[in-house]
Order: structure tokens, then C-alpha cells, then sequence
């Protein structure tokens, strides 16, 4: 395999990692079928537990989705295997996970952290997804509070699948303000 990383040598923990640490996901048959596999790809990394590594194998190089990624704490390498592109993606602590993580450590908090998120700029479908690529770094002490100019009800199943649950108020026209936590085990 040639690395399109060519900067970069592929990284020692990558060499190591257990197997079954190693999720794959093949997204050519849903690029075949016609598909967009952004929400597939999207549920496979919100399944990660910690450690875990998601292999994606696709037929084109996915440069939009690694700046989606970085966002949500993600690292990649990608190697090109013929015509076939392997991109690792694993997650290092996103700057919320890391002020959650501190705000614990020193005992500044016996509640949970909220996490603010404000898109009520945005069109649709874009708040459903950066409500959900948040999710996928919300540090387990947290609740994410989202400013939305109505209320998401269609993302209210998208939660469920994932283990969240959700409380809309409506603070004015045009303003709802959401609390989104996980449910309760």
C-alpha cells in the first residue's frame, strides 16, 4: 500500500492495534447503489467506544468529510491500495472533552457540563448534522443545550437510535432552545 500521507509515516499505534478495535466500514456498495454514505459513515463513528478505530474504505479520497472529523476531535491516515482508499479515522480529546475531563479531575463540578450550540443560522439539513456530529464528542459528563430557530422534531429518532433524549422549550418566535442529555441506563 502507498500512503497518500506522504508526510506522514503511518502511525506506530495503528501498527499495534488490536483487530477488533479496527470497525470497518466499506461504503463502495452504497456509493454503488447511488447513495450518500455520510449518515452510515456518520453512525459508525458515533458507535466508536474509546480506542476504536474506524476503517473506511471508499473509492475516492473523502476531503471534505476529514475537515468534519477534525472538528469532532478525529485524526486520519489514509494509504491507497490500487484503486481502493483505506482511511483510518481515530479520536484524540476535543478541547470540551478536555475542560469536561479537568472540571471533573479538580471537583469544580458535581453536575453535568452543557456544551452550547447555536444553529439557528443555518439551513437545513445543516443543524440536524452538526447537532449529531457534536454528540459524537459530547464527554460523558455533559449536555449539549442547542439554540435552534424551531423545534428539531425530526431529530428527535436520530437521538433515540443513539441514546439521547431531548427537551424543547420555546423561548420566543423563531427561538427554541434545546436540551439534548443521554438517557438515563
Amino acid at each position: 500500500m502507498s500512503e497518500t500521507n506522504s508526510k506522514d509515516l503511518k502511525p506506530e499505534f495503528l501498527k499495534t492495534v488490536a483487530s477488533e478495535k479496527i470497525k470497518e466500514l466499506d461504503v463502495r456498495p452504497i456509493l454503488s447503489g447511488g447513495q450518500d454514505p455520510f449518515s452510515q459513515i456518520m453512525a459508525a463513528v458515533s458507535a466508536l467506544s474509546e480506542g476504536d478505530v474506524l476503517l473506511l474504505i471508499n473509492t475516492f479520497e473523502p476531503l471534505p468529510l476529514y475537515k468534519v472529523l477534525a472538528r469532532q476531535g478525529f485524526e486520519h491516515y489514509t494509504e491507497l491500495d490500487g484503486d481502493e482508499y483505506h482511511i483510518y479515522f481515530w479520536q484524540t480529546e476535543t478541547p470540551e472533552q478536555e475542560k469536561a475531563k479537568d472540571l471533573v479531575k479538580k471537583g469544580e463540578t458535581s453536575d453535568q457540563v452543557v456544551i452550547e450550540l447555536d444553529v439557528r443560522e443555518l439551513e437545513p439539513p445543516e443543524p440536524m448534522i452538526k447537532i449529531l456530529e457534536k454528540l459524537t464528542t459530547l464527554p460523558e459528563c455533559a449536555v449539549l443545550l442547542v439554540h435552534h430557530h424551531r423545534e428539531p422534531v425530526m431529530l428527535y429518532p436520530k437521538l433515540e437510535e443513539n441514546g439521547f433524549e431531548a427537551t424543547a422549550n420555546r423561548i420566543a418566535e423563531n427561538y427554541y432552545k434545546v436540551l439534548i442529555s443521554r438517557k438515563k441506563q
